[in-house]
């Protein structure tokens, strides 16, 4: 492998790893020389405007186009994005020199509901001043971070609940529902199998992630083949913010036939 191949490697899994941080970090993130603070910003009736602070660290300036979205949730958790006039940014379009700092401002127009409102701001690269090159190709990489937005309701109030739990063909199935105002993460998902006097046959640990209030995110686990004949129960365990969510169901005879 050449040097520049293990540079360009180095760098997208620099990339990849600082775009997770921006999903549970609190404080600040980072993509490359590329830093933004806060990673999600917190609106209210009191507080309709809040600033992202983008830093450039690289020696080379960088371009970037600033977007404002609604945000909702597919059950499988997948992000659904739909321009909106509701959140405000500013501005849109930015250039950042090397080794400098700009502000983007977020502002709200509409006044706090009954359930808490979810955007995204979008801050992505739209040109590189120095594409990078490698065997006469040119490999150009480029940064998208997502910040979170949001915006408090009159009363906030968190409910989770697992829901719709259900063992057939060798597979459980069961939703997370967030039957209140505020979202919620979830963090420490485990399915645990249980076999006979109680004994642990297996642990699987589901991905986590936000639910936005009103919603609900759907899990599919596998059950493993050679421990599915002597399961007796199934225990749901998830820590959903301040709340621990748990749920044990028996296994039916015939769950583990495909």
């Amino acid at each position: 492998m050449t040097d520049c191949h293990a540079h360009l490697l180095k760098r997208v899994a620099t990339l990849a790893a600082a775009l997770g941080l921006a999903l549970g970090a609190t404080q600040g993130a980072r993509a490359a020389g590329f830093q933004f603070s806060p990673v999600r910003v917190n609106l209210n009736a009191q507080d309709r405007a809040a600033s992202i602070l983008l830093t450039n660290g690289d020696d080379a300036p960088v371009r970037l186009e600033v977007q404002a979205f609604t945000w909702t949730q597919r059950p499988d958790g997948q992000a659904v994005l739909v321009a909106n006039n509701a959140l405000l940014v500013f501005p849109e379009l930015l250039t950042i020199p090397a080794h400098s700092q700009r502000r983007v401002r977020v502002a709200t127009t509409d006044p706090p509901g009954s359930v808490e409102s979810s955007y995204k701001v979008t801050i992505a690269e739209i040109g590189t001043f120095a594409p990078k090159k490698t065997r006469g190709a040119d490999v150009t990489i480029t940064l998208q971070v997502d910040v979170p937005v949001y915006v408090a309701p009159t009363v906030g109030r968190r409910a989770g609940a697992i829901a719709g739990a259900n063992v057939a063909k060798r597979a459980l199935t069961f939703a997370v529902a967030n039957n209140g105002t505020l979202h919620f993460d979830v963090t420490d998902a485990r399915v645990t199998g249980l076999g006979a006097n109680e004994r642990q046959l297996f642990m699987v640990e589901p991905d986590g992630g936000d639910v936005l209030a009103g919603g609900k995110r759907e899990y599919r686990v596998e059950l493993p083949a050679k421990a599915c004949g002597s399961l007796r129960a199934l225990t749901i365990h998830l820590t959903a913010s301040d709340q621990q969510l748990v749920q044990t169901l028996d296994v039916p005879a015939g769950a583990c036939n495909p």
